[in-house]
């Protein structure tokens, strides 16, 4: 298959449309990483994990998360880079699992996972707005053996 070259205005454009989709999977708590490219820079390797699942948090079904991420990376097609996606399933921690003693920083980190919100931006998959997904993380660890 030919690779089509992109220009400068494909990769703005991408750029644009995969920072729009990172923040939405972050509102989701759907955690999206482009862990490598291959060498001749057509195939993305990544992977799909939802993130604390809480009360206040859907769980979604591994088609449903696959099929998230497939909209998700799809600007990347545009840059000539075919997305494979693994799926992760997280496990499920029991509502029991409470801390054993009452310490207010403790219960506070219990509750907070509980209710489903991520402790900070890495934890919610955010590289940070010049990264959306790790994409430029990858591409400079690729390499070219």
């Amino acid at each position: 298959m030919k690779r089509r070259s992109t220009t400068f205005s494909d990769h703005v454009a991408s750029d644009r449309h995969l920072k729009a989709n990172a923040s939405e999977c972050a509102r989701r708590n759907i955690l999206i990483r482009i862990d490598t490219v291959n060498a001749d820079r057509s195939i993305a390797f990544c992977s799909i994990v939802q993130r604390r699942r809480g009360l206040f948090r859907r769980s979604y079904s591994q088609g449903e998360l696959v099929w998230r991420a497939e909209q998700a990376l799809a600007p990347l097609n545009g840059l000539g880079l075919l997305p494979l996606i693994t799926v992760h399933m997280e496990a499920h921690t029991p509502w029991a699992a409470v801390p054993h003693r009452w310490a207010p920083v403790g219960v506070l980190r219990w509750l907070r996972e509980r209710l489903g919100f991520a402790a900070d931006l890495r934890a919610r998959g955010i590289d940070g707005p010049e990264d959306p997904f790790g994409l430029h993380r990858a591409e400079a660890n690729t390499s070219t053996t």
